[in-house]
């Protein structure tokens, strides 16, 4: 068994092709993330994965749409959306494929 801390994962991402993630893996992707409200990322969108997030703590709006704790969003590749922290916000997001470099900002085409 191995122990080990998330504290310095890149911006909460613990499982990836990433160099600092606790579990190596190209095939998916999971993060713990925490926002302090007013946070904010502009609207962008994933050409490869698909983007599975859960609200755990706190809420948000994206796309116009407000959302709270237990709230689970799928956005499919192509489909573009913002993310605004109401409160203080803790999330599980998931990729089904580690891409490092797919997250493009504004509006797919």
């Amino acid at each position: 068994m191995q122990v080990k801390s998330i504290v310095n994962c890149l911006k909460g991402w613990v499982v990836g092709d990433f160099p600092l993630a606790i579990l190596q893996d190209k095939n998916c992707e999971v993060a713990i993330k925490r926002y302090k409200k007013g946070d904010y990322e502009p609207k962008h969108f994933h050409s490869e994965t698909v983007e599975l997030t859960v609200i755990i703590e706190g809420s948000v709006r994206m796309n116009r749409k407000f959302l709270t704790k237990n709230d689970a969003i799928i956005v499919n590749p192509l489909e573009s959306t913002d993310f605004e922290c109401l409160t203080d916000v803790t999330t599980v997001v998931f990729k089904n494929k580690s891409s490092i470099n797919d997250k493009t900002l504004g509006d797919s085409m």
